[in-house]
């Protein structure tokens, strides 16, 4: 008998740096065009704040489960 493994929802770490990069040069293109104004460019400076903000956060989270499942992988052992 052929017993499948439960397949976990992951996010390949490659394809999220990939998504990152792709994300950021996005950024950067709209911001290049959009510099010739002032206002613009507080609005850009500001979303590049909150995203660098989110990206914080959200690797710290990652982090908090990663050092979460190596303690009770530890306590099961």
């Amino acid at each position: 008998m052929v017993t499948k493994k439960k397949e976990k929802n992951r996010v390949n770490p490659f394809i999220a740096a990939i998504t990152g990069a792709v994300i950021g040069a996005g950024v950067a293109i709209a911001s290049v065009i959009s510099f010739k104004d002032k206002k613009n460019r507080d609005k850009v400076k500001k979303v590049f704040i909150d995203v660098k903000d989110k990206t914080e956060t959200y690797l710290k989270q990652a982090e908090n489960k990663v050092k979460k499942k190596r303690k009770a992988k530890k306590i099961i052992k």
